[in-house]
């Protein structure tokens, strides 16, 4: 993997894996330069959006997205974003009750009418349990292809 660096992080390294065939168990090892050796378990459990999300969606009633594959619990990112410039966007962490991710009203409500873009991230951080002296997290990112849908009133 390649190594990178910030400021604010230090160093890091990333990898994108492909969905197809990447559910279950899996082991990363790094190896320091004299030769240590540092083993990492994880589990990825991928999800999806159950059924087809209206369209277009109502800024008068909760939006709900089913999602199969996480337990209740289970914290999602969601984002939504309009097309227009003096509207903030939807942007926070939810977390899945009854296999739903619901978005109310009242933050709809602050969105414009029109095209509008829906990315659902789920965001996993862990402390190593094998690490260096300098420490580090394992971070998992696993992304939902971007939806687009109209809003209205």
């Amino acid at each position: 993997m390649h190594l990178d660096s910030s400021d604010l992080s230090g160093a890091y390294y990333t990898k994108d894996y492909p969905f197809a065939g990447f559910s279950g168990a899996h082991q990363f090892k790094f190896t320091n330069l004299d030769g240590t050796v540092y083993e990492e378990n994880f589990d990825f459990i991928p999800f999806a959006i159950a059924e087809k999300i209206s369209d277009p969606i109502s800024k008068k009633k909760p939006l709900t997205i089913r999602i199969e594959g996480l337990k209740d619990g289970a914290v999602l990112h969601i984002g939504i974003s309009d097309t227009a410039f003096a509207t903030s966007d939807i942007d926070h962490a939810v977390t899945i009750e009854n296999g739903n991710l619901v978005i109310q009203p009242e933050e709809l409500q602050l969105l414009s009418n029109g095209p509008v873009t829906l990315s659902i991230q789920k965001i996993d951080t862990y402390p190593l349990h094998q690490s260096t002296s300098e420490g580090g997290n394992f971070e998992m990112i696993y992304s939902l292809k971007t939806r687009d849908n109209i809003l209205k009133d």
